[in-house]
């Protein structure tokens, strides 16, 4: 929902650039903090992509992590003017990889039911 507040704001349309990736990273840190309990406000993009890679999860959600991550760095720190269609991505990739997270946690619940399942039966 905070994905959808901060699209809805239309920040990057209103050349408010650096305050539109501040804040889709923030969500994304926030997300990344109550997910995985890697402490991500407090780590810089590089610290946050090698504590995420070193959970060994779905290689497609690490890529779609570092590109939000490396833009919103270009922008905020190297001034970086992306072109609308990167804004976009990176919003895209936002979602997708709160998806991957989601599956995750479905597949594993389905495989923890299905561990006490079979432990039920012993």
């Amino acid at each position: 929902s905070k994905l959808k507040e901060l699209e809805d704001k239309k920040l990057w349309q209103k050349d408010k650039v650096k305050d539109y990736h501040t804040e889709l990273t923030d969500i994304i840190r926030e997300y990344i903090e109550n997910r995985y309990g890697i402490i991500a406000l407090e780590l810089t993009s590089d610290e946050i992509l090698l504590s995420y890679s070193g959970l060994e999860l779905d290689s497609t959600s690490t890529g779609l992590l570092s590109q939000i991550l490396n833009l919103a760095d270009m922008v905020k720190f190297a001034k970086a003017k992306p072109l609308a269609n990167e804004h976009s991505l990176s919003m895209a990739n936002s979602y997708a990889f709160v998806k991957v997270g989601i599956s995750e946690l479905e597949k594993n619940g389905a495989e923890d039911a299905e561990l006490d399942k079979e432990e039920s039966q012993i």
